[in-house]
């Protein structure tokens, strides 16, 4: 493990954690299970990673996060789907130590970590908040039962 790793703090925060990340409990790792209100947590988290190769949810962990204004590192499989930019809203890596070199490159970088944030709150917001998404269901819909869209 690297030594800056740790020196942070880190929480595993979701429904039945494996048993290697059960087993990674102690002074710097927190993993709670199951939570009511993932916002108390995204809030205090500097970097919010989700580094899923498989599974489902993990594009409602990617947006919650973006929701809450945080930076976030993610995987390939993490993003499918998603207007994702790199650099400019995620940064995204293919391996455990291209996940791990932008995780550090976040702590170690206020500005950029801060343009991540805001740039993934704005993603959230024009690009899958629920009244566009049934703007563009609508204008969808219209177009196949071959009307035009209504304004």
């Amino acid at each position: 493990q690297q030594l800056w790793a740790k020196q942070l703090r880190w929480a595993f925060v979701g429904q039945h954690p494996a048993p290697e990340v059960q087993a990674l409990i102690g002074e710097w790792v927190e993993v709670t299970g199951f939570v009511e209100d993932m916002r108390p947590w995204y809030s205090r988290a500097k970097v919010v990673v989700v580094p899923t190769d498989s599974g489902t949810g993990v594009k409602t962990t990617l947006l919650q996060a973006w929701a809450m204004g945080r930076p976030v590192v993610a995987s390939a499989f993490s993003t499918i789907g998603l207007p994702i930019r790199q650099g400019e809203n995620i940064l995204v890596g293919a391996t455990v130590a291209e996940l791990a070199a932008h995780i550090h490159t976040l702590l170690h970088n206020p500005a950029l970590r801060q343009t991540l944030a805001m740039q993934g709150r704005a993603t959230a917001e024009h690009e899958r908040d629920i009244r566009v998404i049934a703007q563009q269901f609508v204008a969808v819909c219209d177009q196949a039962l071959g009307r035009t869209a209504l304004s």
